[in-house]
């Protein structure tokens, strides 16, 4: 093969891999939310709704900072209000940090839109078990699940 062929396919083959951006990535956190997981505003554990229960799963793609969200398969929660995530450990309660309110699936959402940045976004990805979802409902305000 001529050497000038050669350089060219070599060319090519980087300008190809630049298009391609390295940082692009995606991490996603799923759940199952449960009363028993529920801290009240004191510390006293297991809270919340003794029955109730929930799938959530969440992606973000920091390249595009967007978050893809479902919170699925609600069981004996009456009256859903809303649901987020927050910072704190288990049995720890702490801030929002992105709040889904009513909405219970979005696709490709900007983070602004759920309340959340860069930085948070960054918090969570780098320590996923120092935050947690809750999910909230009329009966349960403080919070009926959690995971």
């Amino acid at each position: 093969m001529n050497k000038s062929l050669v350089f060219l396919l070599g060319i090519v083959t980087v300008s190809l891999f630049a298009l391609t951006p390295a940082n692009a990535q995606t991490f996603s956190y799923g759940a199952t939310l449960l009363g028993v997981n529920e801290v009240s505003s004191t510390g006293v554990l297991s809270v919340g709704d003794a029955d109730g229960s929930a799938q959530a799963l969440v992606t973000f793609d920091t390249l595009n900072q967007t978050v893809t969200y479902s919170l699925s398969n609600l069981t004996n929660l009456d009256e859903f209000r809303f649901w987020h995530i927050h910072t704190g450990a288990a049995g720890v309660n702490g801030p929002i940090l992105v709040d889904f309110g009513t909405s219970l699936t979005g696709t490709a959402v900007p983070y602004a839109s759920v309340g959340t940045n860069v930085t948070e976004v960054s918090q969570i990805i780098a320590n996923p078990g120092g935050h947690y979802f809750n999910a909230h409902t009329s009966v349960f305000p403080g919070g009926a699940v959690r995971a």
